[in-house]
């Protein structure tokens, strides 16, 4: 979708431990496209707290300023397509892990985007 290789699942992938997330000094020498994909993911809660959702020029904007105040690099403005895609990966990795039983397990291959799109 955004075509990042090097956000959560792709870091994973590639030999970090979940563990490596809540070190703070491992933290530091994320990728440019963990802390975006971070910090969009954040935004994506933030709306759900809402109730609503942002338009792409607020999400854009709302990206922005968390990844400013962060000190991390800028990302471009997400497109309306780009964001009606995410949320509908998004939900539809929801329903699936709300129609689980106790014990059952949700498999998200990586990419994630080729295997729900």
């Amino acid at each position: 979708m955004l075509g990042f290789g090097e956000a959560f699942f792709g870091l994973v992938a590639s030999g970090w431990s979940l563990d490596d997330f809540a070190d703070k000094a491992v933290r530091a020498r994320m990728p440019a496209e963990a802390l975006w994909a971070e910090n969009i993911v954040g935004l994506l809660d933030l709306e759900r707290g809402m109730g609503r959702m942002m338009t792409a020029e607020e999400f854009s904007a709302g990206l922005g300023e968390s990844l400013a105040r962060q000190g991390a690099a800028p990302f471009r403005a997400i497109t309306d397509e780009e964001l009606s895609r995410i949320r509908g990966i998004r939900g539809r990795l929801q329903a699936q892990w709300t129609s689980l039983t106790p014990g059952e397990t949700l498999d998200v291959p990586f990419p994630a985007a080729s295997a729900v799109s």
